[in-house]
């Protein structure tokens, strides 16, 4: 009976801590300072603003993936969701990124972004410039002085579980865990079929970097497919052929325009990019491959304008972006993952760009013609376009 008791005691010892430990979770607060725009260490291309190149900081404050916090930094608070990839918020929405493991920063980080879209720069910390060989980096905006401390502090705790699980995607960079796959859908590699599109473009995730484990399997599709002249969103020239595996590979016997572009697809900055890489496309007849990092976003954007530039439907420009989602996360279509992916990523991005409130009812091509008009492409250079795909 004694036995019984002590057990029961530690019981409610265990249980009465676990019930006095919340209100100090949802107490939970953190400084983290930033004193340089540093690029890659701080700054990020894309505009990410690392806050903490140590995840462990902001755990042991007690906070954690699908909770609400609330950020303060200058003269600006923000509530944000802490998710451990952008792709967990919608197209165009801020949130903290919480990576406890990255091949970056060993120690993981805490950092400040916008799916699709640039921290730094909206929230006018810093300002990028790009060199002429596609390097770049940050200096501060007038006025500002470092340290910039950022203090979070807890909103809601887990108030972005539902949201959470409805975008939880993951993926892996084993070949073996994709056993249903061909080698060119584990690499995101295909051929953009629908309509107006006679066969000479294609899509992909990196042919030579192998941060995602996919290069080999790219650079062999390129090599299969025939490929002769690629834009390059994801790097400078020099950074692409210092990667290990480049010399040696198809694609370093290729035409290659690198444009080494952000993710910020309403930015200027991306829209001169990507007029310059279609340029270069009308100008020079051939086989093409479109590709970034993982040929999701910058690809999947840049795709989806050519696609309705071409005539395209809105439903096949939406199932052809979906694909990348089905091939790396096993996404299925009919699913209310798939609608909701689609829906706030590729049509809601669109839509901004074409200035439409629906996609579905809107003249595609002339909505695609008029973008890449106000991107800085002429007419003829469209058509020139036009004509090589």
């Amino acid at each position: 009976m004694v036995k019984k008791l002590s057990v029961l005691f530690i019981i409610l010892i265990v249980a009465a801590g676990a019930v006095f430990a919340q209100p100090a979770r949802e107490k939970a607060g953190l400084e983290l300072d930033i004193n340089s725009l540093e690029a890659n260490t701080v700054v990020r291309k894309a505009g990410n603003l690392i806050v903490s190149s140590n995840a462990s900081v902001f755990k042991d404050a007690g906070f954690e993936v699908a909770d609400v916090v609330k950020v303060s930094f200058l003269d600006q608070e923000l509530e944000l969701p802490v998710v451990p990839d952008y792709s967990y918020v919608d197209a165009g929405a801020t949130a903290v990124i919480f990576k406890e493991t990255d091949s970056d920063f060993p120690d993981g980080f805490v950092a400040l972004a916008i799916n699709m879209g640039d921290f730094t720069t909206t929230y006018r910390i810093g300002t990028k410039t790009v060199n002429d060989d596609k390097s770049w980096y940050w200096t501060a905006e007038p006025g500002i002085e470092f340290p910039i401390r950022f203090t979070f502090s807890m909103s809601e705790k887990q108030g972005y579980s539902d949201q959470y699980l409805l975008h939880q995607l993951v993926r892996t960079n084993n070949r073996s865990d994709y056993p249903d796959l061909t080698d060119e859908q584990f690499a995101n590699f295909r051929r953009v079929d629908t309509t107006g599109m006679h066969g000479k473009l294609y899509r992909s995730s990196e042919p030579v970097d192998d941060e995602i484990g996919r290069a080999k399997y790219a650079d062999e599709a390129c090599r299969k497919a025939g490929i002769t002249i690629a834009l390059n969103f994801s790097a400078d020239q020099a950074t692409e052929e210092a990667y290990e595996g480049f010399a040696g590979s198809y694609y370093s016997t290729i035409k290659v325009k690198y444009l080494n572009l952000n993710l910020d697809f309403l930015s200027a900055e991306f829209g001169k990019g990507l007029a310059e890489g279609l340029k270069f496309m009308a100008d020079n007849p051939g086989i093409y491959l479109i590709h970034c990092v993982e040929g999701k976003d910058r690809t999947g954007f840049s795709c989806a304008v050519l696609e309705c530039l071409m005539g395209a439907s809105a439903q096949e420009v939406l199932d052809d972006y979906m694909l990348t989602y089905t091939n790396y996360y096993g996404v299925e279509k009919g699913t209310p993952k798939y609608d909701t992916i689609a829906k706030n990523n590729i049509e809601k991005t669109l839509k901004a760009a074409f200035g439409v409130d629906d996609l579905f009812s809107a003249d595609l091509a002339a909505c695609a013609e008029k973008y890449l008009l106000s991107i800085g492409m002429t007419a003829d250079e469209i058509q020139r376009l036009k004509a090589n795909l």
